[in-house]
């Protein structure tokens, strides 16, 4: 027969777990950027090159219908539904000297031109995502160029929507073939269990 005592610790673990054991379904708009703002939730991968650093990271519709609400509640559902049946990812290249990344290596402005030109009209072909056994292109990539003020150049990544907020078939591969600096194919892998414990946005 089992004691009071034994009873009460029972139900005090119990009640322990269900507040602390899980991550919560549902969160607010600032408890959702918060989330995707922590390196150990596997939504943000990197690779570094000697001075290079490639930092690539998962974007949900939420995220960034909040970041485009800036700060309004009221527009962050108007603002998902510009943005659904995508999916999306940011791109960046970070130098270590603090200095443009498109200076690394360039040897004449004609050859940082040429970076910047790429960046802007040839680079799409080099993203593609793998996901459930099935390669796919990358449909738009919008530049945030630097312009020699930072020490990091941003890439918005735009793929058809692998419907992760429905079901999660697999991992998904980021593969980027690097031409900018001749560095070849670096494959960022975000893994199945960490895209599946992404909470869901409370409006």
């Amino acid at each position: 027969m089992i004691s009071m005592k034994a009873t009460n610790i029972f139900c005090f673990m119990a009640g322990f777990l269900l507040m602390f054991g899980c991550a919560p379904d549902y969160v607010t708009p600032n408890g959702y950027v918060n989330y995707f703002n922590e390196t150990s939730n596997g939504l943000i991968k990197e690779q570094c090159f000697e001075q290079l650093q490639f930092k690539a990271a998962v974007v949900t519709n939420s995220l960034l219908a909040i970041k485009r609400s800036l700060g309004n509640e009221e527009r962050i559902a108007s603002n998902l539904k510009q943005i659904e049946n995508l999916t999306y990812f940011v791109f960046k290249i970070h130098s270590n000297k603090k200095s443009d990344p498109f200076l690394e290596g360039a040897k004449t402005r004609e050859e940082y031109a040429m970076r910047m030109q790429y960046a802007n009209t040839g680079i799409q072909k080099d993203f593609k995502l793998e996901y459930n056994q099935t390669t796919i292109d990358c449909r738009v990539v919008i530049f945030e160029p630097a312009r020699n003020l930072s020490e990091e150049q941003t890439f918005s990544l735009v793929f058809d929507d692998l419907k992760l907020s429905e079901v999660v078939l697999s991992d998904v591969k980021l593969i980027y073939d690097d031409k900018l600096f001749g560095l070849g194919v670096m494959k960022f892998n975000f893994k199945k269990e960490s895209i599946k414990a992404i909470p869901n946005l409370k409006l």
